[in-house]
């Protein structure tokens, strides 16, 4: 459902930057930590079990056939964006702080 959602919103986005004339370089890469997701978003395949979600795949798949997405797997303990959106253990939110070049605000304290 994630993956649908930011499927949508990407769309949206590259419609709205390209009526402000903006160029976009296509595809568009969309990271994903479910491999069953990204294989659903891919594969026209439908079960028995996805039966009921497989229609929020369906623009998902025509947008990766047509050129304007791009979906990568991205391991759960390399999301960027859950630093954002996840409380998360010191050690993983400090890796994510620091992939983000970002320090801590003590660190700049202690040296004036």
């Amino acid at each position: 459902m994630a993956l649908a959602e930011a499927s949508k919103t990407a769309s949206w986005l590259i419609t709205l930057l390209e009526d402000l004339h903006f160029e976009i370089q296509r595809p568009i890469r969309l990271h994903c930590d479910n491999i069953g997701s990204i294989t659903m978003a891919i594969n026209p395949r439908i079960n028995p079990c996805t039966r009921h979600i497989a229609t929020h795949y369906h623009f998902t798949r025509e947008k990766i056939a047509s050129g304007d997405l791009e979906l990568e797997y991205v391991p759960s303990l390399e999301q960027l964006a859950d630093i954002f959106t996840k409380p998360l253990g010191w050690s993983l939110f400090e890796k994510l702080r620091n992939t983000l070049n970002m320090v801590d605000i003590d660190s700049l304290v202690r040296k004036s």
